[in-house]
């Protein structure tokens, strides 16, 4: 295992997509040095949306992005599961707290 003094690097992060990112982002803002190891030639900025709640906006507040985000997703009020044979509502659900879907792309 090398010293700092050798690499340079405080931490090494094991690639985890935006979560490998988020923590890299955060600890420079620290001022703690850090490199991220991912095994995939690029970052996929394509794919689903991330449901988010009131937790992952804290933790994109502290990043300082938060705001951002939230321009850019509409806050959703609720849902409904509605069944595919019937059409009927089987239930319907009321956020009271911060709920968004939040774009993959626009993460990274």
């Amino acid at each position: 295992m090398q010293r700092q003094e050798e690499s340079g690097e405080d931490i090494v992060i094991v690639g985890v997509g935006l979560a490998a990112l988020a923590a890299a982002l955060g600890l420079h803002r620290k001022g703690v040095r850090s490199v991220v190891l991912e095994s995939s030639p690029a970052l996929r900025a394509w794919g689903f949306a991330f449901a988010t709640c009131p937790n992952a906006f804290r933790a994109l507040d502290a990043l300082g992005v938060g705001d951002q985000i939230r321009k850019l997703h509409l806050h959703i009020q609720g849902l409904r599961v509605m069944s595919a044979s019937t059409g009927e509502i089987v239930k319907e659900v009321d956020f009271r707290d911060e709920f968004r879907c939040v774009r993959r792309d626009v993460l990274l």
